[in-house]
């Protein structure tokens, strides 16, 4: 289902926070818009690895992203950090180990509590293969294996991560030397979870 920006944000500012989260990150949205605007630092860029299933390949990419303008809140023995640091894999397609020729649609998708940026793969790689860009964040808090344990207190961090990590992932696209450069197109948003 795709839907504009807008009309999301106008829906989920009228709802109290925690219900603004659950109907953003636990409902299928999708949004068709420019870039998000919000200041980014990538840290590091690795090439995770390839799944070959016919032509189309899927290749990865783990963007280390860190949000220096929200933080981290501590979590029982985990005493917190200034800022944000969302592992993303961002799944892409290649043929020959070239990516596609972009730009290509670009969906985010919401891994929820307790997930990683890879548990969803054998379903959003189908997407992939059929010519998507997916971005899958590992959210700081409620993410597997989380500093402290996985708490759902961080939940109603999650709309400012996915919107950090779009623009972030938009702003990799537009960045012709980045790894993404030229393969995402900011027209063309979708938001899953």
């Amino acid at each position: 289902m795709f839907a504009n920006v807008a009309a999301v944000r106008r829906l989920t500012a009228s709802l109290p926070l925690r219900v603004a989260t659950l109907v953003i990150v636990g409902a299928v949205l999708a949004a068709v818009a420019p870039a998000i605007s919000g200041a980014t630092t990538t840290e590091g860029i690795r090439v995770h690895r390839s799944v070959k299933r016919g032509p189309i390949t899927v290749e990865r990419s783990t963007l280390e992203l860190v949000d220096r303008s929200r933080a981290t809140p501590p979590n029982r023995d985990y005493p917190g950090a200034p800022d944000r640091t969302l592992v993303t894999t961002v799944s892409y397609p290649t043929r020959g180990g070239t990516p596609l020729r972009g730009p290509l649609a670009l969906v985010v998708f919401a891994t929820g509590f307790g997930g990683t940026g890879l548990n969803y793969a054998p379903m959003y790689d189908h997407w992939v293969r059929a010519g998507y860009v997916v971005a899958a964040p590992a959210f700081p808090l409620s993410r597997e294996g989380a500093p402290g344990g996985e708490t759902v207190s961080d939940l109603e961090n999650q709309p400012g991560d996915l919107r950090f990590v779009t623009t972030a992932v938009l702003e990799q696209g537009r960045t012709r030397r980045a790894p993404l450069g030229g393969l995402v197109d900011p027209e063309r948003v979708a938001l899953v979870g």
